[in-house]
């Protein structure tokens, strides 16, 4: 996980292939995902490749789908881990992005944990942005609202997240 915070604010992988790989194994080959496997991926996501990152959340999506969690925690939990996927995939490939979140917004999501269909909602407009589809503009416009109805906390996060696609110059895959 220490690999995976270090790569999100430099960039660079430490993370060693073998390692990469035998992660990618473990939990691309789970049955039954408990909150320890659920945080791992959660915590792991910018040290996939798009394909891998974009196939282990479609195994998680399809376990919320079927409703095989335990608990609302694992189902908040394994919701949280897939959007991480979901900006992870907007800066690494933003057309697995795109299918990725057509997936995550038929998941039903409860109230209480409205915070996840906020921060999708604004992820699908970073996506746009980083696709070309949409204008800086609206970006902060949306940013601004989330600080007026009171989130600064999710606000600053997408701000911090916005800002380093503004700054990504790697092409679009």
């Amino acid at each position: 996980m220490a690999c995976n915070c270090y790569y999100d604010l430099t960039d660079n992988n430490v993370f060693p292939v073998s390692y990469q790989k035998k992660l990618f194994y473990i939990l691309s080959n789970i049955e039954y995902w408990t909150e320890m496997y659920i945080n791992v991926f959660g915590n792991t996501v910018f040290l996939y490749d798009s394909k891998e990152l974009y196939s282990i959340s479609i195994r998680i999506l399809k376990n919320l789908n079927s409703n095989t969690f335990n608990d609302f925690q694992e189902y908040y939990y394994a919701l949280s881990s897939v959007i991480n996927a979901l900006t992870a995939l907007i800066i690494k490939n933003p057309k697995l992005a795109s299918q990725l979140l057509t997936k995550i917004e038929k998941v039903s999501i409860p109230k209480p944990i409205s915070y996840l269909k906020i921060r999708t909602n604004v992820l699908k407009y970073l996506l746009d942005y980083r696709l070309g589809k949409t204008d800086e503009k609206l970006i902060s416009i949306k940013l601004e609202n989330l600080k007026w109805l009171g989130l600064t906390d999710i606000a600053k996060d997408l701000t911090f997240f916005f800002n380093r696609i503004k700054n990504d110059r790697s092409p679009l895959s």
